[in-house]
């Protein structure tokens, strides 16, 4: 859920961006990196079950787009 609220905040700062660009874009961020949500969430807490339940809030450090 993480992924897609970042793909939706920068596809939202970029207005008719074509798809290319915002791929690239969103690539070349800290999301490119696949352990991205590791400085936003706690290893414990990516792996509780309720976080395979529902969503949980990050736990280090507020996410910069909103959910």
């Amino acid at each position: 859920m993480a992924s897609l609220a970042a793909a939706a905040a920068h596809i939202a700062a970029n207005p008719g961006a074509g798809l290319h660009v915002l791929a690239n874009g969103l690539l070349a961020g800290a999301c490119g990196d696949k352990a991205w949500v590791r400085a936003y969430w706690s290893h414990g807490r990516l792996l509780a079950r309720a976080a395979r339940a529902g969503w949980l809030p990050a736990d280090r450090a507020p996410l910069p787009f909103p959910v």
